[in-house]
Formats: C-alpha cells, sequence, structure tokens
C-alpha cells in the first residue's frame, strides 16, 4: 500500500485493515517525492505509520523514492492496494 501518507489518516488506516483481511501481510511504502514538500519528513511518516501498527505483525513500513512498481518487483509483491478518492 504505498502513498505520501502526509499525514496518515483514519481512512489510510480503513483500507489497511480492509487490505489484512484479504492479505497474509501488508506493506505500506511511504512514498517520497523529490516535486513535493510535505509536512512531514519520510522519517517521520514511517516512525508514527510504525507506531500505530507496532502491535499487528502482518504490517511492515519503510519508504522508497522511486516508482512503486520497482518497489513491487524487487521486493517479489504481487499486488499493490490502492485507496480511492
Amino acid at each position: 500500500y504505498a502513498g505520501s501518507f502526509d499525514p496518515f489518516t483514519n481512512g489510510h488506516e480503513d483500507i489497511v485493515s480492509r487490505a489484512l483481511k484479504i492479505f497474509d501481510h501488508l506493506t505500506i511504502v511511504v512514498a517520497v517525492s523529490p516535486n513535493k514538500t510535505p509536512l512531514f519528513s519520510a522519517e517521520e511518516r514511517v516512525r508514527m505509520i510504525k507506531e500505530l501498527f507496532k502491535h499487528e505483525k502482518r504490517v511492515s513500513v519503510t519508504s522508497w523514492s522511486g516508482l512503486v512498481v520497482d518497489f513491487a518487483r524487487e521486493n517479489r509483491i504481487g499486488s499493490i492496494v490502492r485507496g480511492l478518492r
């Protein structure tokens, strides 16, 4: 599940809980875009999301500055979760 998550919202949390009903593990990828000026640094966003899900062993959190499809390929991830706006 990739996004800027600046900040991580209740809507994001809802998507995570729904995804965990389908998948055994969910990787949350904090996207880093050089064209945006975020409210929180990538490290802060990763830290906050890790804290939120510290009791959920099926969730991992990392950051990535490239294309999400490249992250998925490099980490052998076969599905990408997306929310709707």
